[in-house]
Order: C-alpha cells, then structure tokens, then sequence
C-alpha cells in the first residue's frame, strides 16, 4: 500500500512489473504518406526508400497503392520481388481488379499483406460512395474473399472515416469482415478529429467484436495536432500495431510521425506497459534522408528533426543535461540539446564541464572562462568538450584570460 511521509505520498511500485508488450509497427510513408502535394516520389527513390525502411526491423512497410499508376505497380513489383526483411504492404480498394494487380505484382514472393480500404461512416456512404450500408458490407466481404481466393493469407481492412462512423455500423461491417477473412483491422482516425479517449473506447469496441486473435492497427491523422496521442492512446488501450510516417508526411497536416511514436515507445514504453525493438536513432536517419530527397521543408522546433528542436538558453538549462532533456543516463546522440550563450554561463557548469573531460582545474581562472564565453558565445564553445578545454588552457597560460 501506499505511504506518506512528511506530508508526501509515496506510491509503493509492485515488486515485479509485468512484461511489456510488444508493439507492431507498420509505416506507411511511400503510400499515405506520399499522398500529399510536394510529397510525390519517382519509381526510384520509392524502391530506395524502401530499402532503407526495410533495414529499420519494421514489422509492415507499405510499398503503395500499385493500382493507381503503372509507375507505382512497377516501384511495388521491385519492391515485393527483391530481397527484403519486412512484409511488405499493398494498399487497394475494396475492387477485384485492384486485389489482382497486387497479386500480379508480389509475384510468388509471398510475405505480404494486402489492406483494403472500406467505406467507415456513413457521412462517406452518403456524400462519397453514394451506396448503402448493405452495399458497403457485401462489397467487404466479396473483396475479401477475392483475396482470400488468391493466396493471401494476411488480409487488412481499413475502414475509412472510422471515427466519424456510428458503432452499429461497424460492428456489422468489421464482424462480417473478419467472418470472410480478414486478419487485422486497421483504424483510421482519416480527418484526425478523435479525442484521445474517445479513439481508446472505439479500439475497445473493436475488440469486443472482433475478438482477441484479429490484429487492431491505429491509424491516426494529425489534422487536430492528436495523432501522436490519440496512437499511444489506442497502444494502451489494446490496439497491437500502429501506423505512422517519416517526419509525419501525408495528406493535409499528415500521419503520426514515425520517429516520434518510436521516441515515445522507448521512453515511456515501459511505464504504459509497452514495447518496440525498434531503434530510434535509425529512423531519426532515415527521416532526414526522406527530408532530403523530397526536399522538405521543417519547422525548426520540428520535434527531434528540427534545427531548433533541442536548443536551450543558458545559463538557466546548462548545469545537468537532464534539466534541458527527457532522456535518461546516456542520451540519444541525435537528442543531446543544444545550448545557446545568453547573458554568460554559470561557473559551476563550467567546471562541471571541465571536470568531465578531466581537466585539474585551478577554480580562479573559471571567471576568466566565462568572460570569454560570454564575449563569444558560439555554442560550440560549451557543447564541445575539446574545445572548452582548450579554451581553459588558452586562459590559464596566458595568466590574465584576455586574448592575445
């Protein structure tokens, strides 16, 4: 039980914590996220793009939508053909020719799932589809026993609008899904307007109805600035796998961003009873090589890509990393902050800096450092071990710590 001392509560911890579980992660960079203006690969960078994904231990990358262009089938066709570690996804409509053009393009390769998109709400049956709810369902079903009929053996269905669907609906169109063959359930949050513990109700839902062996995957957009929190929303609440994109690409103000859910689930997996083998500093790579092949553009306080994104102000942040960060013990090299001279940096950072780097430190020539400092506040001159360390020893054998 818990205890309180001096007026403070101490949460007893259990003494064993349960095992976390693992996470699935599906990207969906070269087909969501793709579908945005300026976002638009060629042939080949999606297929070099896709090798790079590969090589993150993702469990799903989605190489496209292969029935909307020749361009995209022939990209998918070297994608699927060649060698790869991750499954590889294909996305279509809830149309035989678009599950055939999949088949064709996998070849025999095998290691695949399809994801066929359904109509989700009924404000998508009335104003998009124009068809019924009736329609809608049978055209599930028959699209996934057309696939079925083709050898897939891992069928997702994505529900498009699923959060703007009434559960009625759903639960017919999902149960009926599943009942044809259909593995995993993809949940899109497609205009991001979910809460975060409206989308973890609807993940329970789909749960009770589909039961324990059908895979939930949360798909979440960002319109609303949620995506991020309505995932870790849907991880907790039971969902197995999540999609996301590099740097957050995708239609209107994009999908979860991939580096970030990645950053979250190595973070604070443990405390929401989760987990991923996937590395973070990897994907943070592979998401500035995507910046640089489409050439896009980022906010400098983009989290962990931006420029500015891990800048701090001294004095005020500079005496203990992790009064400026949330990574503990040893931080991610491409998460260290960054510190920016205002006004002069404390003597006591200054020391501890030259203490790390093993410096003897004669404590009378530390105001001499900070005057420097502060006369030249380039960042490197802090951040950068060396060149502190040169600095001290420029002062101290000058004897005055002016220049020259």
């Amino acid at each position: 039980m818990d205890t309180t001392e001096n007026g403070i509560v101490h949460i007893r911890q259990p003494a064993t914590a349960p095992q976390p579980r693992r996470v699935m992660v599906f990207d969906t960079t070269l087909r969501d996220g793709e579908q945005a203006p300026g976002n638009v690969m060629s042939a080949e960078q999606k297929v070099a793009m896709f090798r790079r994904l590969d090589a993150l231990g993702l469990d799903l990358v989605e190489g496209g939508f292969p029935a909307s262009s020749g361009e995209d089938f022939e990209a998918f066709r070297e994608m699927a053909q060649g060698p790869r570690a991750s499954r590889i996804c294909a996305f279509c409509r809830a149309a035989e020719r678009d599950i055939d053009i999949i088949a064709e393009g996998l070849g025999s390769s095998g290691n695949a799932q399809i994801e066929i998109l359904l109509v989700g709400s009924e404000i998508h049956l009335e104003h998009k589809r124009r068809i019924t709810a009736e329609e809608a369902i049978e055209e599930a079903v028959r699209s996934v026993r057309h696939a079925a009929s083709l050898g897939f053996d891992d069928i997702a269905v994505a529900p498009e609008d699923a959060t703007r669907g009434s559960l009625p609906f759903l639960e017919r169109l999902l149960k009926a899904s599943v009942e044809a063959g259909a593995r995993t359930v993809a949940i899109p949050d497609t205009v991001g307007c979910a809460l975060p513990h409206e989308f973890a109700a609807l993940v329970r839902a789909m749960r009770s109805w589909v039961g324990p062996d059908v895979i939930l995957s949360a798909h979440c957009h960002d319109d609303m600035g949620l995506a991020l929190a309505n995932t870790l929303a849907a991880l907790e609440a039971g969902a197995d796998s999540f999609q996301a994109t590099l740097c957050g690409i995708g239609e209107r103000a994009g999908n979860t961003a991939l580096e970030e859910a990645i950053a979250q689930l190595r973070l604070n997996g443990p405390r929401m009873g989760l987990a991923t083998d996937v590395a973070l500093e990897p994907v943070i790579e592979a998401a500035h090589a995507l910046r640089e092949m489409i050439r896009l553009p980022l906010m400098p306080t983009k989290p962990l890509l931006g420029t500015e994104a891990r800048t701090v102000t001294a004095p005020t942040h500079l005496g203990w990393a992790r009064t400026a960060e949330a990574w503990p013990v040893r931080p991610v090299a491409a998460l260290r902050p960054n510190a920016v001279m205002v006004g002069g940096t404390p003597r006591n950072a200054i020391t501890r800096r030259l203490a790390e780097a093993g410096v003897v430190i004669d404590i009378d020539k530390i105001d001499a450092v900070c005057d420097r400092l502060a006369a030249d506040p380039t960042p490197d001159r802090f951040n950068d071990h060396g060149a502190l360390v040169a600095l001290y020893r420029e002062v101290a054998d000058s004897g005055t710590g002016l220049p020259g």
